[in-house]
């Protein structure tokens, strides 16, 4: 409704679109692993080594998301992680209406 409207005048509002390709800003060779998880990053293709690497510096990050699957599947995601990494046993409950 109103929010789709509202993106389409937005997305209407550009005249000028620029795609930078090369990461300027980052250069140089002890950059380089960084660089790489970058370009990673934007193509959507990010390894666990990535994550890896990202999970001291954001782990406490709020995520802010769009709809209640994607919600969803970030908790399991986490609820998983914390088991995992704490050496718990995970229990799932459901609750019914």
């Amino acid at each position: 409704g109103q929010q789709i409207v509202a993106g389409k005048l937005l997305w209407l509002s550009f005249t000028t679109v620029v795609v930078l390709h090369e990461v300027m800003r980052q250069r140089g060779s002890s950059n380089t692993p960084f660089v790489e998880l970058l370009s990673r990053l934007r193509e959507g293709r990010c390894t666990q080594d990535d994550y890896e690497l990202l999970h001291p510096e954001w782990a406490d990050a709020p995520i802010i998301v769009y709809d209640n699957a994607t919600k969803d599947a970030l908790n399991v995601r986490a609820a998983e992680a914390f088991a995992r990494n704490t050496g718990r046993e995970l229990h799932w409950y459901y609750a019914r209406d």
